[in-house]
């Protein structure tokens, strides 16, 4: 069933202002364009470019005859006058700052056409030549930041624009898009964006140009998944090969393939900050850690226990977030056996400082990880941890007195409890919050023992409140329990 997309709150508007004016009514005309003025801005600072239910070029899109003379037509009635409004008028253009563009595909798939090719069918052309026109209004929006591809078909060219525009510095997350055209970007063209995301495979038809666009570019944050390691080959080899520092703004690397045969990737990324392996991919990078020249300034790792060891030493990492894993052994993907022996750790886990941000998911050696703290990381602020199974509430106390020692925490995430919030149940954690906080660090203000109750505290109170989604269940089972004393 196709849905309807209603009309912007503006041209609503725009039709209330014509009929006021149609019946003499200034004083109302004027709010209604005081209500305009006001709204319209913050309407237009996200905005949504989206295309028909149905795939372009279906006799089902409801084109009247007087829009199909506009060069948007095939983009839908409602999303056509948007983009002509968008294109009439400099202040409008002038709110936006994120945009996305979705749902636009063709009727006919698309193929790998050569770009001067005749065969070309004309309602392709018409889906290209209306994609193309799209970008070009887009990359006239002076103060746009954000820029979100979803479910679409573009033509590789209208990307290579938008990353190009020399006064807009964008971040970009490309999802679920297929591109097509002509796959080479002039050589000389900047890249400008300050961040890019993307799955690999849909940069695959674009690849090659995208690696050499990125060669010497500004950017600030990229982040590449992939199923394919083949991809990510070619893109740190290009990497490796530059004769200068290829990445020399990069802050902030996501990756889900690496191993120790590309280390020197590394030396084109002397800012990196922060690193995230994201997957439990298993990947081939040997005993020894990785060369302490390399990534000097990192700070933040995000990945699987395993890799601890590789990245961390000797390197200024104060914020870890990790995880174990439980499963068998896979030729791909991590099991059980992958997880590192805290006890082959150095202090701070190698670090070159304390870490004072620790999440640990899955673990599956919490007694183990609490007395690690204790002996060689005993400064941590923030601790979150997620066992592999749910605690007893005896468990968690014997777990609860070990915490005690860390006497810097600020904040505490031991989310192992499953009962359902009752009097007794929040008297115990109310409890324990008290009992922590007196015998252990006196700046504890956030505990949670469960992801259905979170207690906080005021600095210079001591005085714990419950909050979560488990109260209004607690309230319910309260109320119920005055009802039946009441009918009894």
């Amino acid at each position: 069933m196709s849905v309807r997309t209603p009309s912007l709150p503006t041209e609503i508007w725009q039709q209330i202002g014509s009929h006021l004016e149609a019946k003499d009514q200034s004083s109302l005309l004027l709010i209604n364009r005081l209500f305009q003025a006001i709204f319209s801005p913050v309407l237009y600072r996200r905005l949504t470019i989206r295309g028909p239910d149905r795939r372009i070029g279906d006799a089902s899109t409801g084109i009247t005859t007087e829009e199909s003379r506009s060069k948007f037509a095939l983009a839908g009635p409602v999303t056509s006058r948007l983009l002509q409004r968008l294109e009439s008028s400099e202040k409008t253009r002038g709110w936006v700052q994120h945009c996305q563009i979705k749902n636009f595909r063709s009727q006919i798939a698309w193929i790998s056409w050569n770009k001067d090719s005749d065969q070309i069918p004309p309602l392709f052309r018409a889906f290209q030549a209306l994609m193309q026109e799209i970008f070009l209004l887009v990359g006239n929006f002076p103060l746009l930041k954000g820029l979100h591809l979803l479910k679409a078909e573009i033509p590789s060219e209208s990307l290579f624009y938008l990353c190009s525009r020399p006064h807009l510095s964008l971040s970009i997350d490309v999802v679920g898009v297929a591109f097509f055209g002509t796959n080479e970007a002039d050589p000389g063209m900047a890249f400008t964006p300050v961040r890019f995301n993307s799955e690999v495979s849909q940069l695959r038809h674009l690849m090659q140009s995208f690696i050499t666009l990125t060669l010497g570019c500004s950017l600030r944050e990229l982040a590449l998944g992939t199923e394919a390691e083949m991809h990510l080959r070619k893109f740190y080899q290009a990497h490796m090969d530059y004769p200068g520092v290829s990445l020399p703004r990069l802050e902030v690397l996501t990756i889900s393939w690496f191993i120790a045969e590309y280390s020197p990737f590394f030396r084109s990324t002397p800012n990196l900050v922060e690193l995230r392996l994201h997957g439990m991919v298993r990947m081939s990078i040997g005993d020894a850690p990785l060369d302490p020249s390399l990534i000097p300034k990192l700070k933040r790792f995000y990945g699987h226990n395993c890799f601890l060891p590789y990245f961390i030493p000797g390197r200024p990492v104060h914020t870890i977030e990790t995880r174990s894993s439980t499963g068998p052994g896979h030729v791909v993907f991590l099991g059980q056996e992958d997880n590192i022996s805290l006890k082959g750790l150095n202090r701070r886990f190698g670090s070159a400082v304390d870490v004072i941000d620790l999440t640990w998911d899955n673990c599956n050696q919490n007694q183990e990880l609490l007395q690690y703290l204790i002996a060689h990381n005993r400064k941590l602020t923030h601790l979150e941890l997620t066992p592999t199974l749910p605690y007893t509430e005896e468990q968690l106390h014997d777990r609860l007195e070990l915490v005690k020692e860390l006497k810097c925490l600020r904040t505490l995430y031991i989310r192992c409890l499953t009962h359902v919030p009752s009097e007794r149940t929040l008297s115990w954690e109310r409890e324990h919050c008290e009992s922590l906080q007196r015998e252990g660090s006196g700046v504890l203000v956030s505990v949670s023992f469960s992801s259905l109750i979170d207690w906080n505290r005021e600095n210079g109170s001591s005085i714990w409140t419950p909050s979560g989604s488990g109260m209004p269940v607690h309230d319910m089972i309260k109320l119920g329990e005055i009802f039946m004393s009441q009918d009894s």
